[in-house]
């Protein structure tokens, strides 16, 4: 009987509170292969992450993982509800095992209890005359019903518990009560688990000794050498490519590209013909019901030509990213007993199916673009010459 545990994962990057997450695992499940699927070199939020997806494979390793494959693109630049079900996907067809997720609730059964209900608004036609899923909630439950809702982990955990139900899954959840500050939190704490947006904030500060003191001291080492050869990637180094490349395309052109609708096209290619930065273009975009990591996303897919259909198909393969002993065997029984293609080497994907060899070219463009993220930009091929991490 395999002893997998699935992690869904950003890693961006590893620090204290997902090495909790890991420990906690081990307590329970001493015998487990804890195996992580993790976000590409862009994030969910529609954002490039701080270090490419080798570096925080090797960091999630030091951590505590024995296996780290890819969430590809672009399903790791998307919407909770696509993020979630990508590597819900993933997890099944690898094989049965828990799927464990943090969350601000803790307790696995009324978070089903919200699913559970989600679904009974859904076929009482309620989302359709509410503003939001929260307002339909409340009105359907009672005022103040709906708190389960908020909060960044509690919101990835009903779309993991959402996505089970929907594949029938056999994938049994796991649910670990998140400790320290809020996902969006910059505050530093001593005491407690800093969030990942404070720990970014202060690498792009160069605040380093302090971020060292969030991360196990092994991870802290892998990130230190990456930024000193490479430094921190962000979104606002690839800034005038994204800006030229808004500016060349019609409205013609944004049709068939996803989160593009509803306007947000229109908003976008106006606001970059007026500004002079990425940031200025979000800024001008901006509006109570677009977020910035919606309008975010819906550059980088226009970026990378991401279709509609593309976001909606079932992710054909992953890739390997890391791996130590009980990882490797844990990979030999996927490669056999498995459903999905896995990529060991990145010029392996030739070899791949036609949908697979597909999606992996579109990730191959979106990394064209995260190359220039850095404070100097890398060759575009420069993720075509990196093979996985493998512990001896």
């Amino acid at each position: 009987m395999n002893s997998f545990v699935y992690i869904i994962s950003e890693y961006n990057p590893f620090h204290n509170g997902h090495a909790y997450q890991i420990a906690e695992i081990r307590k329970r499940r001493p015998d487990a292969t804890v195996i992580c699927i993790m976000s590409g070199n862009f994030t969910q939020r529609g954002d490039v992450a701080i270090v490419n997806r080798f570096v925080r494979a090797r960091m999630a390793l030091a951590g505590g993982a024995d296996l780290v494959l890819s969430l590809p693109f672009p399903w790791c630049c998307a919407s909770a509800e696509y993020f979630a079900d990508a590597g819900v996907s993933i997890a099944e067809r690898l094989g049965p095992g828990e799927l464990c997720f943090g969350s601000e609730s803790g307790n696995i059964d009324e978070l089903l209890e919200v699913v559970s209900r989600l679904s009974d608004l859904e076929a009482d036609g309620f989302f359709k005359t509410a503003r939001s899923r929260a307002e339909a909630y409340e009105k359907k439950y009672g005022q103040g019903s709906s708190h389960l809702l908020r909060g960044s982990n509690n919101i990835l955990a009903i779309e993991y518990l959402r996505a089970v139900k929907r594949r029938g899954a056999a994938l049994e959840p796991v649910t670990i009560k998140r400790i320290g500050a809020e996902y969006n939190n910059r505050e530093v704490s001593l005491d407690n688990f800093s969030s990942a947006t404070a720990i970014r904030h202060l690498l792009h500060k160069k605040h380093y000794s302090l971020a060292r003191r969030q991360m196990p001291i092994g991870c802290a080492r892998i990130l230190y050498r990456e930024i000193h050869e490479h430094g921190c990637a962000s979104l606002e180094n690839a800034s005038l490519a994204l800006l030229g490349i808004l500016r060349t395309m019609s409205s013609d052109d944004i049709k068939n590209i996803a989160e593009m609708g509803g306007g947000v096209g229109e908003r976008i290619l106006s606001s970059a013909m007026a500004a002079g930065s990425l940031e200025e273009t979000l800024a001008l975009a901006a509006t109570k019901q677009y977020t910035n990591s919606r309008l975010r996303r819906a550059i980088i897919y226009a970026a990378t030509g991401v279709s509609p259909a593309a976001l909606k198909s079932e992710v054909a393969y992953t890739q390997i990213l890391a791996a130590n002993a009980r990882g490797l065997d844990a990979l030999r029984i996927m490669k056999k007993e498995g459903r999905i293609e896995i990529l060991t080497k990145p010029a392996d994907h030739i070899k791949m199916s036609e949908c697979a060899s597909r999606q992996y070219k579109l990730e191959a463009d979106a990394d064209k673009i995260y190359t220039l993220a850095y404070p100097n930009a890398m060759p575009a091929n420069a993720f075509l010459r990196i093979s996985p991490y493998i512990e001896a």
